[in-house]
C-alpha cells in the first residue's frame, strides 16, 4: 500500500502536465490558423505520445521521493515547471523555424547556439504564453493545496493501473499516425516526440560499410555547358562574383513564385540572364552551403576537421585567381572562415570590419545594404579574382534600417501582385519577412547600379542563389525548403536564357572549373570528389543528376534520383516547378533506399577520413578533352516511365480566352493506353475554374506531341491564375499519366 501512496507522489504532476501539453498544442494550432484536421492530427500525436511520456516522467521523477517530504512536492513542482517550459521552448522554436528541432541541437557550439537565440529577438506568441501559464497555473495549484491521505492512496491505486496501460500501450501502439498524405504537415507531428525520436534515431541507424578508402572518388567528367553561353575573351579569364543571399526560396521570387514575387530587381536581373526556374539547394540551413557551392562537396566537417580536397577556390589560385569573401556577419559561426581560409582566401570583410555610419542591426551583424557598400567600396584586386559574397538580413529578426517604409512597401507589392484583399492576412501578419525580402532585392539593385558601365567589372561573371528557402514562410512541400532560384547574369551572355532542368548547387563548381578549363587552358584534377556532374543547361523539365538534400546538420533523410525524390523514406514524383506527388512504385522505392544508404554509409565515413581523394590523384592534373564529359552520374538518373506532360504554358489573349499547350511524350518502352489530354483553370487557392479536354490520343514508345487547348472562362477572378495539363483516362477523367500542374498564367 506504502508503494501505492510513492507512486502517486511520482505521478501527482501528470494530469497538469499532460494538461499542457495539450494546451500548447491548441496554441500552436491556433497560431497557424490551420485547419480542423490539422488539429485532430496534432491531439491524436499527443495522445499516442502520453503513455511513453508517462513512464519517462516516473522514471525521472522517481529520485525525488528520496528528498525530505516536506519538499517532495516543491521539487516535482520546479521539475514539472522545467518540463512544460521545455515543451513550449519546442513549440516555439517550431513557430519561428518552422521546422521542429531534432538531435540537430547538439550539432553546434554554445556559442553558436548563445548567437542564434540572441539573434533571433523571439517574440513568444500570446496564444503560447497563455497555454504556458494556465498549464503552469494548474501544476502548482494541484501540488501545493493540501491532499487527504485516502485521496493519494486513491490515486496511486488508480495511477498503477495507468502505468500499466501506458506498458501495454508503449508496445502496441504506434509511435505517429500513419500518414495520409505524401506532403505531411510538419505542424502535425508531435514536436516532443520528433525531438525524442530524432535523437534515439542517431544512435540506432545502421548502415552499410562505405564504398572503399575513398568513397566519393571518380573520374572527372564534368562538360563545358556554359562557356558555348558566353562571350569570353580568350585572352582574359573572367572574374567570377558569387553571392549566396540568405533565405531566397524559389516560392517568393521570380516569375510564377507561388506566393507571388517580392524580387523585383532579380526579377528583372533574370529576364536578361540565364535562369534556372527548377533549382535545388543541397542543405535545408546555411551550414552546407559554402562547401557545396565552391566545393561540390559531400557533406562534412570542414573547417573543423582537416580533410584534403579541392575546390573553385583553391584550384583558381593555384591558377593566378585572387580571392576575396564578404558578410556582415561572424566569420567563426559553423566554421565557414576556417574553411575558406584553408581554401586559400586571405581578403575577408566581415561584422569586425565595419565602421560607421554602418550599424550593427542584431546579434547576427550587419544588414544587406552596408554589405553591398563594402563590396563595391574595395578596390577590384587584380584580375582576375573570385569575389564571394554572402548576405544575412532575410533571417530572424528580420531587422534592418527603414524597416518601416519597406512594410508599407510589402502592402504596395501585394496590391501590384493582385493580391485579393481577403487573401493578404498571411502576407501581412509576416509582413517583416516579406520586407527583409524587398529590403535584400533592393540592396542588390543598388549594388548593380553602381558597378555598371565600370570597366573593372564587365569581365566578369556573376552568380546569384540562395542558401537555401527561409523556413519561416509557410511551405507547400518538402522540398520547397530546397527550392531556390539560380542567376547567371553577365556583360559576356549572348541571349538570356530560363531554363527548367534541374540542377544543384553542386553542380555550379564543377561547371565554372570546366568552362574555364575549356576556354582557357587551366589544368585541373582529373579525379575528382565532386557531388555535382554540371550545370544542365536544357531549356525544358529534365533531371538528370543523383543527389542528397541534407535538412539540418544531423537530418539527411532526402534523396532525388531523376525524377523520382525519397523524402523522408516516402517515395514521391518530381515534376517541372519541383511539384511532388505520392508514387506506389515498390520496386523503385526499394532500389532508391539501397543507393540512398550507400551514399549515407560513405557520408558517415567521411568523417573518419583526412582526404577525399588520393594526394597522387590529386596532383594528376590536365587541360579540357572532350571524350567522356557528361550531365549523368556514374548511375543512370531514374526517369518516370508512361505518358508525361511537359513544357506546359499558359496565356490569356486581349478577348480573354484562354490558351495553354504542352508536350506529351511516352517515357520508357511501352506503348501509351488511349488518354484524353484534360485543361484545368484554377485561381492560387486551387479552386477550380474551368476545365477542357482535347482529342483521344495514343502515343508509341519515345514519341512526343505538342497538345494546344483553349476554353473561354465565363468570369476570371483577380490576382494570378494556374493552369495544369492532365493526362486523363477516356472514361472516368482519372489521371493515367504524370500531367503538369499549378503553371502560372501570364496575361
Amino acid at each position: 500500500m506504502q508503494g501505492m501512496v510513492r507512486l502517486g507522489v511520482v505521478l501527482s504532476p501528470w494530469p497538469a502536465l499532460a494538461l499542457g501539453m495539450v494546451l500548447l498544442s491548441l496554441a500552436q494550432w491556433w497560431t497557424a490558423q490551420a485547419p480542423a484536421a490539422v488539429l485532430a492530427q496534432m491531439l491524436a500525436g499527443d495522445a499516442l505520445l502520453l503513455p511513453r511520456a508517462v513512464l519517462v516522467w516516473a522514471a525521472v521523477a522517481w529520485p525525488v521521493l528520496f528528498l525530505p517530504q516536506r519538499v517532495q512536492h516543491w521539487a516535482l513542482a520546479l521539475l514539472g515547471t522545467l518540463s512544460l517550459l521545455a515543451l513550449a521552448g519546442l513549440e516555439v522554436y517550431f513557430s519561428v523555424a518552422g521546422v521542429p528541432l531534432g538531435r540537430d541541437l547538439f550539432a553546434y557550439s554554445w556559442q553558436e547556439l548563445r548567437t542564434t537565440v540572441a539573434g533571433a529577438q523571439v517574440a513568444w506568441p500570446w496564444p503560447m504564453l497563455v497555454a504556458l501559464a494556465l498549464g503552469l497555473l494548474v501544476l502548482w495549484v494541484s501540488l501545493m493545496r493540501m491532499q487527504p491521505a485516502w485521496l493519494v492512496q486513491a490515486r496511486g491505486q488508480a495511477v498503477a493501473g495507468m502505468l500499466g496501460l501506458c506498458v501495454a500501450g508503449s508496445g502496441l501502439l504506434p509511435l505517429q499516425l500513419a500518414d495520409a498524405q505524401a506532403d505531411r504537415s510538419a505542424l502535425a507531428s508531435n514536436r516532443l516526440g520528433f525531438f525524442v525520436g530524432d535523437v534515439l534515431s542517431g544512435q540506432t541507424t545502421a548502415l552499410p560499410a562505405a564504398s572503399g578508402e575513398y568513397p566519393f572518388e571518380h573520374a572527372e567528367t564534368t562538360p563545358d555547358t556554359l562557356g558555348p553561353l558566353l562571350d569570353l575573351d580568350p585572352k582574359a579569364p573572367p572574374n567570377l562574383v558569387l553571392f549566396v543571399v540568405e533565405g531566397l526560396g524559389r516560392s517568393f521570387s521570380g516569375p510564377g513564385a507561388r506566393l507571388g514575387s517580392f524580387t523585383p530587381f532579380l526579377d528583372e536581373l533574370a529576364g536578361r540572364s540565364l535562369y534556372w526556374e527548377n533549382f535545388l539547394a543541397t542543405q535545408g540551413r546555411t551550414f552546407a552551403v559554402l562547401p557545396s557551392v565552391l566545393g561540390s562537396l559531400p557533406f562534412g566537417p570542414y573547417g573543423q576537421q582537416a580533410i584534403a580536397h579541392d575546390n573553385l577556390l583553391s584550384l583558381l589560385q593555384a591558377q593566378g585567381y585572387s580571392l576575396r569573401y564578404f558578410t556582415g556577419t561572424d566569420l567563426a559561426f559553423d566554421h565557414q572562415g576556417a574553411f575558406l581560409a584553408g581554401s586559400g582566401v586571405q581578403a575577408f570583410w566581415s561584422e569586425k570590419d565595419y565602421v560607421a555610419p554602418a550599424q550593427k542591426v542584431s546579434e547576427w551583424g550587419y544588414p544587406d545594404g552596408d554589405l553591398m557598400e563594402a563590396v563595391v567600396a574595395r578596390p577590384m584586386p587584380r584580375a582576375p579574382s573570385v569575389t564571394v559574397v554572402q548576405t544575412m538580413s532575410m533571417h530572424t529578426p528580420f531587422t534592418f534600417p527603414e524597416i518601416a517604409a519597406y512594410r508599407q512597401k510589402v502592402e504596395a507589392r501585394l496590391q501590384l501582385l493582385g493580391v485579393p484583399a481577403a487573401e493578404r492576412d498571411p502576407y501581412l501578419r509576416q509582413k517583416d519577412i516579406y520586407a527583409s525580402i524587398l529590403y535584400t532585392d533592393e540592396a542588390l539593385r543598388r549594388f548593380f547600379a553602381r558597378i555598371q558601365g565600370k570597366s573593372e567589372w564587365q569581365n566578369t561573371v556573376f552568380v546569384i542563389t540562395g542558401d537555401h528557402r527561409l523556413p519561416e514562410i509557410a511551405m507547400a512541400s518538402r522540398i520547397e525548403r530546397y527550392h531556390v532560384p539560380l542567376i547567371v547574369h553577365s556583360p559576356l551572355l549572348r541571349a538570356p536564357q530560363r531554363i527548367k532542368a534541374l540542377s544543384s548547387h553542386f553542380d555550379i563548381a564543377p561547371s565554372l572549373l570546366a568552362m574555364l578549363s575549356h576556354r582557357y587552358g587551366m589544368p585541373m584534377p582529373q579525379r575528382v570528389h565532386w557531388m555535382g556532374t554540371g550545370l544542365d543547361v536544357h531549356p525544358q523539365w529534365r533531371n538528370l543528376h543523383s543527389l542528397p538534400l541534407k535538412q539540418t546538420k544531423t537530418e539527411l533523410s532526402d534523396y532525388v534520383s531523376g525524377e523520382y525524390y525519397l523524402a523522408q523514406d516516402r517515395l514521391m514524383s518530381l515534376q517541372d516547378g519541383l511539384v511532388t506527388a505520392s508514387e506506389a512504385n515498390p520496386a523503385v522505392a526499394q532500389a532508391m533506399r539501397a543507393e540512398f544508404a550507400g551514399v549515407r554509409a560513405n557520408l558517415a565515413a567521411l568523417e573518419r577520413s583526412d582526404r577525399l581523394v588520393p594526394e597522387s590523384a590529386r596532383q594528376a592534373r590536365a587541360v579540357y578533352s572532350e571524350a567522356g564529359r557528361t550531365l549523368e552520374p556514374g548511375q543512370r538518373a531514374r526517369q518516370i516511365e508512361g505518358v508525361v506532360v511537359s513544357g506546359v504554358e499558359g496565356r490569356l489573349t486581349p478577348d480573354g480566352r484562354l490558351n495553354a499547350q504542352g508536350v506529351f511524350g511516352v517515357q520508357g518502352l511501352q506503348k501509351s493506353p488511349v488518354f484524353v489530354p484534360l485543361l484545368v483553370l484554377t485561381d492560387a487557392g486551387g479552386r477550380e475554374l474551368a476545365e477542357a479536354s482535347g482529342q483521344a490520343m495514343t502515343l508509341q514508345p519515345g514519341q512526343s506531341q505538342q497538345v494546344t487547348l483553349n476554353l473561354q472562362p465565363a468570369q476570371l477572378p483577380a490576382g494570378p491564375l494556374f493552369v495544369s495539363l492532365i493526362v486523363s483516362h477516356p472514361e472516368t477523367g482519372r489521371p493515367i499519366g504524370k500531367g503538369q500542374y499549378h503553371v502560372p498564367v501570364s496575361r
